[in-house]
């Protein structure tokens, strides 16, 4: 998990959620993390949950220790699944960013731009041609 970057661990959680509801220690077996990053992938989901590509559902699970060593709290576990806006936004990008949501919107940007620089030069383009096509004909 150390290795890849943030954009790549959101895209791969969100994939491994398309499937089936996961709490997060299935989450990191089944993409090989380790244990210690059990509150980065939290932190991962939180933000999938915040742009509505996941949801969260809250259990209480039941204790079966000493009661005086029950936390005041209760023992929760946490699972996830993705929403259909989800597996709306898995489908939407091409080719190579299939499956890959937030890879592809940091790169959506990007591509408008270089269209935006193409069209540009293309106009400017047509424009040195009509001038220099303009000129050939009246000294002609």
């Amino acid at each position: 998990m150390e290795n890849l970057s943030s954009i790549q661990k959101l895209d791969l959680i969100l994939s491994s959620l398309k499937d089936y509801s996961q709490s997060i220690n299935e989450i990191q077996d089944s993409l090989g993390f380790q244990r210690d990053t059990y509150n980065k992938v939290r932190t991962i989901l939180h933000k999938l949950v915040r742009d509505g590509y996941a949801e969260e559902t809250k259990e209480e699970m039941r204790y079966d220790g000493p009661e005086e060593f029950k936390p005041p709290g209760g023992i929760w576990n946490y699972s996830y699944k993705i929403t259909f806006e989800g597996l709306v936004a898995l489908e939407e990008p091409l080719f190579i960013w299939k499956n890959k949501v937030y890879r592809w919107n940091a790169n959506k940007g990007k591509l408008k731009t270089i269209w935006k620089v193409a069209k540009i030069i293309m106009v400017i383009l047509n424009a040195l041609i009509i001038i220099y096509l303009t000129y050939k004909s009246t000294k002609d």
